[in-house]
């Protein structure tokens, strides 16, 4: 699943889905900002075991790097690039 604005209702809703990762991208990363009060819900699907994943190119644009939540998992865009092509499953919010 990949959220790519800053929406909170959408990460809730993304959230909800079983046996799938978020990928936070673009704008979405804020919901990922450890010193925002918007990041409990992050925060908890990483505490229960969710994988959270954003991109590391964002957070370097945004200045977010060092205060993302921890759990939260940065991935390069060859990163992304590779679960594009090797059968994820895509779902863009």
């Amino acid at each position: 699943m990949i959220l790519k604005e800053m929406d909170e209702r959408g990460l809730s809703l993304l959230l909800k889905v079983k046996d799938s990762g978020v990928l936070l991208m673009m704008d979405a990363i804020y919901l990922a900002n450890s010193e925002d009060k918007r990041s409990s819900p992050v925060r908890i699907a990483v505490e229960e075991g969710k994988e959270i994943f954003i991109l590391r190119m964002d957070a370097e644009r945004r200045g977010l790097t060092e205060k993302l939540v921890k759990g939260v998992k940065q991935l390069s865009y060859d990163d992304f690039v590779d679960l594009l092509f090797n059968g994820a499953t895509i779902n863009n919010m």
